[in-house]
């Protein structure tokens, strides 16, 4: 089922938002449109009900019907006047109608849709805008770490090399000279950084402070002290530059707040002491190593929070598309009440108005706010559901050994005995075992139902702390998170389980026509296809249809459950290497799934 939580994503998350964005902007546009629409009807109304009140209430002429009071002709005109007047109160009152019943209710829902509106996308914008932060720090600290492990590394080896050392060494502690210390926005050479830190810590007075409790603290620097001191001598023109820079103080083990937390701020009344002086760290090897292992391990840390913060924020944006989801539907359903009560206005008006009536409301039936949403999503979506997580590689391992999810399948099968991934052998093996004895109606229902986002990262969480993964931590969990987890695995492999290689020739294979000899055709098309694929991944994708061909094999592929988790799989299986408008309305991802599960025997 199409819906709004997985067909608005795109790699750098701002595309797909701003694409609903201005979608939802559309729907605001088209409120203030119905709204002028109704309020130009019932003035109209007002206008004509008063009018033909006018008209009604007008007083006979003198020389003419005032003169003939018995007359039969002046009682059918009094009677025809009436009947004006009559309609013209039935006009004015179906105006007030039209203002309390139609346009009141209709306002307040349009007035709270653009305010809701409003808040949720400065929230969420303030959520992307905090991780482009986040992953800018943490590409700064990959380089840093890498430049310093190639430094200590090259001073390691001229070290070893004896006859040639006097001159390498001098080359490398020129070279050394050149490494780049960084305080938010301020780059420093080793020189410049330890003069830097000398001065700072020379420079501002200190003071003592009593805290309650705590007692007298010595040697202590306010916030605003520091402040001052980095405006006066490095030209910081921004109190966020400043914070940048106090914060990379504390972040690097210079500075520690005095209370709780570790954020720096602006504050008269925010004490920090000095946790450590700047000193030589002995010979250029040992000093390059020391700085490598403390580089290696910020980014590391800062790798793992950044990946926390993207998870985070993909948490966001899912609950961001569900109430914007919500939100249209509620647009459109508060707009069909509106047509319906200002239809239901003219429902007691003479034939005319019922017959107008009658066809209005057929009109108004054919209005479906899921039909609507599932246009809006196929003519204006932007991508599938394809998180990207943040890996840690290791400068001499890798990634393999520190993570399972965003690692290349092809590392983790050759950890695995079965030459699978291990966390793709486990899930289905705690499905098969956690079965039992369920109803084959609730075992295929675990691989269609939706699990929150969050409780998928819990799991993750859970299991992603190294390369190894057991059947007793998965039995934490239900059955349709494990799914969950495995699916997301699938998305956050950094090539697809069938490689986006294949995409165009899978779409290529699936043409009209359903005589056998066509399908036999496609099947063994299907089958050369996937011995191009490299061996971990066929076996991954073996594994998993050989479950879900034994989960349906009492089944026929035209019942309802197939297509569900067809169109569950397909994407998650194979997918292009770019998302378009175009490839995001293929469908032969979904056949080629259903082909794998309904013709198992004959494809593998």
């Amino acid at each position: 089922m199409l819906t709004f939580e997985n067909s608005f994503w795109t790699a750098d998350y701002r595309s797909g938002i701003n694409q609903l964005n201005e979608k939802l902007a559309q729907g605001s546009i088209e409120c203030d449109e119905i709204l002028g629409f109704l309020k130009e009807r019932a003035a109209i109304e007002e206008q004509y009900g008063s009018k033909l009140c006018e008209l009604g209430k007008r007083k006979s002429k003198n020389g003419g019907f005032a003169k003939d009071d018995g007359a039969t002709l002046k009682r059918t005109f009094d009677s025809l006047k009436g009947e004006c007047l009559e309609l013209g109160q039935f006009h004015k009152q179906n105006a007030s109608d039209i203002q309390e019943l139609v346009l009141k209710p209709l306002q307040i829902f349009v007035e709270e849709r653009k305010v809701g509106l409003k808040v949720s996308k400065e929230s969420i914008e303030a959520a992307l805008k905090r991780l482009d932060k986040q992953r800018a720090e943490l590409l700064r600290a990959q380089e840093n770490y890498m430049t310093k492990c190639g430094v200590a590394d090259s001073l390691e080896k001229q070290e070893a090399d004896k006859p040639s050392r006097r001159l390498s060494i001098q080359d490398l502690q020129l070279r050394l000279e050149l490494i780049t210390n960084t305080l938010g926005n301020l780059t420093f050479t080793e020189e410049e950084f330890k003069e830097f830190l000398q001065r700072i810590q020379t420079e501002i007075p200190t003071q003592e402070v009593r805290y309650p409790f705590l007692g007298l603290y010595k040697g202590l620097i306010s916030g605003e002290s520091v402040a001052a001191w980095l405006r006066e001598h490095y030209n910081l023109e921004s109190d966020e530059q400043v914070e940048q820079v106090g914060q990379a103080l504390i972040d690097q083990g210079f500075l520690k707040l005095v209370g709780r937390g570790n954020k720096f701020t602006i504050k008269s009344n925010s004490y920090y002491q000095w946790k450590k002086l700047y000193q030589d760290q002995g010979s250029p090897l040992e000093k390059a190593r020391l700085e490598a292992e403390e580089a290696d391990a910020a980014y590391k840390q800062l790798a793992k929070s950044v990946d926390k913060s993207r998870m985070s924020a993909e948490r966001t944006l899912m609950s961001y598309l569900g109430n914007m989801e919500r939100n249209e539907v509620n647009r459109i359903v508060a707009i069909k009440a509106a047509f319906l009560s200002f239809a239901a206005t003219f429902s007691t008006v003479i034939s005319t108005y019922i017959s107008m009536n009658e066809r209005t409301q057929l009109y108004f039936e054919t209005l479906k706010p899921e039909n609507d949403i599932t246009f809006m999503i196929e003519q204006h979506g932007t991508g599938y559901f394809n998180p990207k997580p943040v890996v840690y590689e290791n400068f001499y391992y890798g990634s393999v050994k520190d993570q399972i999810y965003g690692v290349p399948l092809e590392e983790q099968a050759r950890l695995s005995k079965n030459h699978i991934p291990l966390i793709i052998a486990k899930c289905l093996s705690a499905l098969t075992k956690g079965y039992g004895e369920m109803p084959y109606v609730e075992r295929r229902g675990i691989w269609i139902t939706d699990v929150p986002l969050a409780t998928i990262h819990s799991l993750k969480r859970s299991i992603n702390q190294g390369c190894q993964v057991t059947l007793k931590q998965l039995r934490e969990y239900d059955l349709k998170t494990i799914v969950g987890a495995l699916k997301l695995y699938l998305l956050e492999l950094p090539e697809c389980l069938c490689t986006s290689e294949l995409y165009d020739a899978v779409k290529a294979i699936y043409a009209p026509g359903e005589d056998d000899d066509e399908e036999r055709a496609r099947l063994g098309a299907i089958q050369n296809l996937l011995t191009a694929l490299p061996p971990a991944n066929k076996r991954s994708l073996k594994a998993i249809m050989g479950h879900l061909n034994q989960l349906l094999q009492d089944m026929s592929p035209e019942e309802l459950f197939i297509p569900e988790i067809c169109h569950n799989l397909g994407h998650t299986i194979l997918r292009p290497r770019a998302e378009t408008p175009v490839t995001f309305h293929d469908r032969h991802p979904q056949k080629l799934v259903k082909d794998m599960i309904c013709h198992y025997q004959e494809i593998f």
